[in-house]
């Protein structure tokens, strides 16, 4: 992202995303400054199941290839294992932390963080949330045959807005 987007500017920033990534890297920080990566690696690695579909998608999308069966499955894909590894997990997760009284009255003195965690769960919940929503809706309009650019994403506005320096190097 800070390569496509920021440097080289491909694409237009995608501001939800580098909110994301800033918040990931920040609790990966946190995680590690006060010995509770673990926690973070684990969790976060299941989130990013649905990373390398995601990505494929978007390759599919960026390279014209949206009428094609693969993107298709890709699609279905995608949302299922967003769903599962996301919009499930992440509650089943919030639930696990709240099952140990979230960390907290045990002696730590690292106390404070683990109250940061608690508001933190749910802001990226939320902004899974807000992602998924544009997925469904997505998929839904694709189904009806339905073009809406890109399901909404920052693809569908490139496209949308016929910048010419969106392309990669290799397809100018």
């Amino acid at each position: 992202m800070m390569i496509c987007d920021v440097w080289k500017h491909w694409r237009p920033i995608d501001y939800p995303v580098f909110v994301h990534h800033f918040f990931i890297i920040f609790c990966f920080v946190m995680g590690v400054s006060f010995d509770a990566g673990e926690y973070f690696a684990v969790s976060l690695m299941v989130n990013e199941a649905s990373t390398p579909v995601v990505q494929l998608l978007w390759y599919l999308r960026f390279t014209h290839r949206k009428d094609t069966k693969l993107y298709w499955v890709t699609g279905a894909v995608m949302v299922f294992t967003f769903f599962v590894s996301r919009m499930l997990f992440i509650p089943y997760s919030f639930y696990q932390f709240a099952s140990l009284d979230f960390c907290i009255g045990r002696g730590s003195d690292i106390e404070w963080f683990f109250w940061c965690m608690i508001p933190n769960y749910f802001f990226m919940f939320g902004l899974n949330t807000f992602w998924f929503v544009k997925m469904v809706r997505g998929s839904l309009n694709k189904l009806k045959g339905i073009d809406d650019g890109a399901a909404g994403t920052t693809f569908g506005t490139i496209e949308a807005d016929g910048v010419g320096d969106n392309l990669l190097p290799s397809q100018k």
